[in-house]
């Protein structure tokens, strides 16, 4: 861990936490733990703002990110519970497009 500003609130904190948007090749953002705990966990409260930057760092600097990419962005995540917020949130997407 290191200290810095929060890439997504700006906030100083001494303690950032390294996200991973890829692991092949690997990019990574520092955010602090609220804002690192709401890209995992409650994506749905996430500006378009904040996954478009996302999607740039996921995909890298050189690539446009459309509307419909922010729109449906979902973060990466392994553990149970991060699963099951993926599956709701893909549950949610479909919804508003039906819509």
């Amino acid at each position: 861990m290191k200290g810095g500003r929060c890439e997504i609130c700006f906030m100083w904190e001494n303690n950032l936490e390294a996200h991973h948007e890829n692991y092949k090749p690997e990019r990574t953002i520092y955010l602090c733990h609220k804002c690192h705990h709401k890209v995992h966990f409650l994506p749905w409260q996430l500006t378009e703002h904040t996954r478009k930057k996302l999607l740039k760092i996921r995909h890298g600097y050189g690539v446009t990110i459309s509307d419909e990419m922010a729109r449906t962005y979902i973060p990466p995540g392994r553990r149970p519970a991060q699963l099951e917020v993926r599956k709701k949130t893909k549950k949610e997407i479909k919804k508003s497009t039906l819509v």
